[in-house]
Order: C-alpha cells, then structure tokens, then sequence
C-alpha cells in the first residue's frame, strides 16, 4: 500500500483517516446537486440528510430521513435542540473532527446505511464535524437514494444518488483528501 492509497479498490472501504487539502475547500464547497426550497420538490425515497438545520427542517415539513447525520451544531454554535426530533431513531455515535473523515465515522454511516435499508430511522451524531460525511454517504448509498446537505448562504442541496454520482465523489475524495 502506497502512502497516498487510502480506499478500497471497490470504493467502499476508507483503509485510513483523511484530512482535507487547503487548497481543496472551495473546490468541496461547489453545490453537487439542485437547491430545494420547498417540500414538494423532494421526490420519494431513502431520504439521508447530512447538517442539523437540513434535518430539521425536513422534520419541520412533515418529513422523518430514513437517516440524519448532525453534529448537534449550527454554524460551529451548539445547539441540541434537534434531538428533541428524533424519538424513534436509533442513535449511533462516532468521532470525526473537522476537516477530516474517519474510519470511524466512515464505518458508522455504512451501519447506519444498511439500518436504514431495512427500514429502521437511524441518527448517526458526530462529536466534531459532519460536514464532509456526504462522501460517505454518497458512496456508500443505494442507487436512488436521496441525500440532502445545507449549503452555506445558498441554501438545502438535494443530491439523487446513482453510479455516476458515487464515481464523482470517489473521485473527489481522492483528489481532494491526504491520508493522516
């Protein structure tokens, strides 16, 4: 294994915690997907939501994620009160500080992911940043899925996830990440 190889050749696995390059942020920070401003512009689906103030407020509009992935944060400020949201969810813990994603937290959404296919609403809740947990949960998502994620001053970013998409962010992913 050479020092830069840090996925599994099928993409599924992170073999080593990863941090983000300087001069990749902008680059992660361009919307993947459409902007959704409205509750009927969200098809039917395995809903994953990635951000608190995404997953509440879809929870607002009547609509419960299949999983929601929080760091009990808004804009770096604590705030817990979503929790209050997620009665019925099973809650996984995990470790990702920002600026990085670990094995840990990638392990932690693949559970998640294969709880939520069999129907079960799961919450993975991060100590540190979810932030960059889309690449996880794009990657490893079932074809159809549907990922939303906030983007900062534009607003919720839907993202439909199918081959085309995976194979972007595994790309990215490598392009734009260093093992630690």
């Amino acid at each position: 294994m050479t020092s830069k190889r840090f996925l599994s050749d099928d993409g599924k696995v992170l073999l080593r915690d990863v941090v983000l390059r300087e001069d990749m942020r902008e680059k992660i920070a361009e919307a993947k997907g459409k902007i959704v401003r409205e509750r009927d512009e969200i098809p039917h689906g395995l809903i994953i939501t990635v951000g608190d103030r995404v997953t509440r407020t879809l929870i607002k509009w009547g609509i419960r994620p299949s999983l929601v992935v929080i760091d009990l944060k808004e804009k770096r400020k604590v705030d817990c009160s979503i929790i209050h949201d997620l009665n019925g969810y099973f809650l996984i813990t995990t470790r990702n500080p920002p600026s990085l994603i670990t094995k840990e937290s990638w392990k932690s959404i693949d559970l998640a992911l294969k709880l939520a296919s069999i129907d079960m609403k799961v919450a993975v809740v991060v100590k540190g940043e979810e932030d960059l947990l889309g690449f996880p949960v794009a990657i490893l998502s079932q074809p159809g899925s549907l990922m939303l994620y906030g983007q900062p001053d534009v607003g919720m970013i839907l993202v439909e996830v199918n081959e085309e998409v995976r194979e972007s962010a595994k790309k990215l992913l490598l392009e734009a990440f260093n093992p630690v």
